[in-house]
């Protein structure tokens, strides 16, 4: 098994690329059920912090940069 990516303070474009190489090592087994199990268990703290406000004043204070055209979140049904 491939270890946890260590991330610089900037993330950078290789930090994603860090991150999809480690992603796809951790879920090239995983049925689809896993998978989304996966993503719903990482997603928790995300979520926590949106609804405690974090990521808006983050955002407020220029340290997130985000864009009208890309969602942060994308819902699949």
């Amino acid at each position: 098994m491939i270890e946890k990516p260590i991330l610089s303070p900037e993330f950078s474009v290789e930090d994603i690329r860090k991150l999809r190489t480690y992603t796809a090592e951790v879920m090239k087994n995983m049925t689809t059920e896993e998978i989304i199990a996966y993503i719903e268990e990482g997603a928790k703290g995300i979520r926590q912090e949106i609804a405690e406000g974090k990521i808006k004043n983050a955002i407020k204070q220029n340290k997130i940069s985000t864009s009208e055209d890309i969602p942060l979140v994308k819902t699949y049904h």
